[in-house]
């Protein structure tokens, strides 16, 4: 009897209560004691067996993080050896050992203790037209100090402001030029350009 009519109905509920836990394909085949690609036939010929072996979203991710996790520490796997001695085809089981992956072990903990592995902020150096924290706020004082200066020179009511910093602001202001009665155009018309 083949492997594809040992399927049955019966396994719908399995299938599904697995596939919710996350199992793979490959992990079905396990748990029924088939061969992989029986899995594979038998999804194709039953769309019923098939919609119970699709992992949901939930699902898939705890199957990813398990995999991760997986190649962050390292694990043993089981692979099959085929060897052709004396024409005679021979299977050998072999445990291989996967090392950790330093990568994903440095991704697995920066997302999972970010305090510890987080990426170090990068310092980006000041330019030469870049201004310090400290020019900067001199700057916006600068700027304050201009806007109530014209304002005063506009007549406008005084800034809200103790005493101290008005005086420092009147001090800014240019001592008042003579005013000059002469006709600018008729300076030029007195002097013409050479």
């Amino acid at each position: 009897m083949s492997q594809i009519a040992a399927y049955s109905p019966a396994l719908i509920p399995a299938a599904r209560t697995l596939a919710a836990r996350g199992a793979l394909d490959k992990d079905l085949a396990t748990a029924f004691g088939v061969p992989f690609t029986t899995i594979r036939a038998w999804k194709q010929q039953h769309p019923d067996f098939a919609a119970a072996c699709r992992l949901s979203p939930e699902a898939a991710d705890a199957a990813v993080e398990r995999a991760l996790f997986r190649l962050a520490t390292g694990h043993d796997r089981e692979t099959e050896q085929l060897a052709l001695k004396d024409g005679e085809l021979i299977r050998t089981t072999v445990t291989e050992h996967v090392p950790p992956n330093d990568k994903a072990a440095t991704f697995w903990l920066r997302i999972r203790r970010p305090e510890r592995w987080a990426t170090p902020m990068v310092i980006r150096r000041a330019g030469p037209d870049d201004l310090t924290p400290t020019e900067e706020t001199l700057r916006e004082i600068e700027h304050v100090a201009y806007e109530a200066w014209c304002a005063a020179i506009d007549g406008e009511p005084e800034m809200e402001g103790d005493a101290d910093t008005l005086a420092r602001i009147d001090a800014l202001a240019p001592a008042a030029a003579p005013a000059d009665d002469t006709d600018p155009l008729q300076f030029l018309a007195d002097h013409p350009p050479p």
